[in-house]
């Protein structure tokens, strides 16, 4: 992408700029939703792992049209199981995608999908589905990372369920009239679609739960508050605020020099953007530009912005609960500890070297009788009841005995087969050293015969040695013969003692001939 200027003295100024993907105003929504990539985070979301994306640009550049549509459609209720409209962005048609990615699925798969809609105005955070809860707390905690405190959670079982969501928070926020747009959204928002998805491996039928989860924000305008003309300083103070501080972080995190700090607790908006900012989330930016001289100055910030945030570095990871993760870790690395074994043992037999199935099988550690750990669902935001809650704690404590059996059980196991692993490792180097050995005395052997042929003999020693060779090679190729019909059944260290011992007949027939021709000799004499 090129940006051309005129610069000092009338020259012409161009600027160049990288991107992935760059969609003039030509390109339809259904195009850009293809364009964009979203449809791979969304992929990657119904698989647990994290997603977002999210549009940056100044005010009239086609923030909100890109993500959700026409404005004036917004928030209006209507029927969405007839099909999609040519202007619906990135949202509704998210959501389509989703749910048939979803039936497309296996039975195996059950999924639980539920939405939030929330957004920052005046460093605050607010609840677009229940208007009347005032200010949030943004709170941290271990496994959500920074999370809106009490916001409200729809659990959605359909594409309504979702477009109700989506319809009433773009009802509920705010818009403010200014120089530069009559109907400006002045505020970040930020729609969560959460899927839980508990997936069955058909292998043991253990429940494996993963928890994905993609994010929609849409930024209010970058421009400055001299633009604007807008009465309300603090509000815009406030987003330059939130905007300024996500551009350092942007600019921290895209830095080659060292690792410097990143200030991401200096805006909500940093706060909740966290993961998905050098994060271990996938992430699609939106940069959006007007294409008018006018607002030059903004595009080329605005391009500036999104050169440094693609020199972000995240590192996606599934998002599982830690110990079903621990215990799938445990269960794959037995697996291939016995895919090991298992090939080791075919290659000891193949070389006779049989090792006795007792001393590679202990019983106490085999997997007969071991349940799939019971699943431990995620504390409520609300405290229940004392009686609920007494039976909660003990459901919760049989759920820790049951996961402690099971590590045990998957610990001991991992210890048994490493054990066996070694064993078997070790008879590997002995067979091959063993079998080393047989072919250098194979070897000596074959120029002891060499040798004894080239000495005087007569007659009868000359055929007696030709016929044995040539019952050797007969030998030779009825074992490559074997060898090539029956690879896996042959038997090397048994070959190896036959010709052994033919050696040993043809050494002994060698002696009592030149036995022989010595008292021939003598008795001319």
């Amino acid at each position: 992408m090129q940006v051309v200027s005129a610069g000092p003295g009338g020259r012409e100024l161009v600027r160049s700029f990288m991107f992935d993907v760059c969609a003039s105003e030509d390109v339809s929504q259904a195009e850009f939703f293809q364009l964009s990539g979203v449809a791979t985070l969304l992929d990657s979301a119904l698989e647990g792992y994290l997603a977002t994306v999210f549009a940056y640009g100044q005010t009239g550049s086609g923030k909100t049209y890109s993500m959700s549509g026409l404005e004036e459609k917004l928030g209006v209720a209507k029927d969405h199981s007839k099909g999609e409209e040519q202007s619906d962005g990135l949202i509704p048609r998210s959501v389509r995608y989703l749910f048939q990615a979803i039936n497309a699925k296996s039975n195996d798969t059950n999924f639980v999908m539920k939405a939030s809609y929330c957004e920052i105005y005046n460093e605050q955070a607010y609840d677009l589905l229940n208007t009347a809860s005032g200010p949030l707390n943004v709170r941290w905690n271990d496994r959500n990372g920074f999370y809106v405190q009490n916001l409200l959670v729809v659990q959605c079982d359909s594409l309504e369920d979702v477009m109700a969501v989506v319809d009433e928070g773009h009802r509920n926020r705010r818009v403010g009239s200014h120089e530069m747009n009559k109907d400006s959204s002045r505020s970040h928002s930020i729609l969560t679609i959460t899927l839980d998805q508990e997936v069955i491996d058909p292998s043991d039928g253990h429940a494996v739960m993963k928890y994905g989860k993609i994010s929609f924000v849409d930024l209010a305008g970058s421009e400055r508050l001299k633009d604007t003309k807008s009465t309300n300083t603090e509000e815009t103070s406030s987003i330059n605020k939130s905007l300024l501080t996500l551009g350092k972080v942007i600019a921290a995190l895209g830095s080659k020099s060292g690792t410097p700090f990143v200030p991401y607790r200096d805006s909500k908006l940093t706060k909740l953007l966290m993961d998905s900012l050098g994060g271990n989330s996938l992430t699609v930016m939106i940069a959006c530009v007007s294409p008018s001289p006018v607002f030059l100055e903004d595009t080329l910030s605005t391009l500036n912005y999104a050169t440094r945030a693609k020199n972000i570095q995240n590192k996606p990871t599934i998002q599982m609960d830690p110990k079903e993760s621990l215990i799938m870790g445990l269960r794959k690395e037995n697996q291939v500890l016995r895919t090991e074994n298992a090939y080791l043992k075919q290659q000891l037999q193949s070389t006779g070297r049989v090792i006795p199935n007792e001393t590679l099988r202990s019983p106490s550690y085999t997997t007969e009788g071991m349940k799939p750990v019971n699943r431990i669902a995620p504390l409520s935001s609300r405290s229940p009841p004392p009686e609920q809650q007494f039976q909660q704690n003990a459901a919760s404590m049989a759920d820790v005995e049951s996961f402690n059996g099971v590590m045990t059980a998957y610990q001991n196991q991992l210890i048994f087969l490493q054990q066996e692993n070694a064993q078997l490792h070790a008879n590997q180097g002995y067979s091959e050293h063993r079998l080393k050995q047989l072919m250098a005395e194979n070897e000596s052997l074959q120029e002891l015969l060499v040798a004894t042929k080239a000495q005087p003999e007569s007659r009868h020693t000359n055929e007696a040695i030709d016929k044995l060779k040539a019952e050797n090679v007969k030998l030779k190729m009825q074992l490559q013969h074997h060898r090539e019909k029956n690879p896996t059944d042959f038997d090397i260290l048994d070959q190896v003692r036959q010709m052994n011992l033919r050696v040993e007949q043809l050494q002994k027939r060698e002696q009592e001939l030149m036995m022989a021709l010595a008292r021939k000799n003598r008795s001319r004499e």
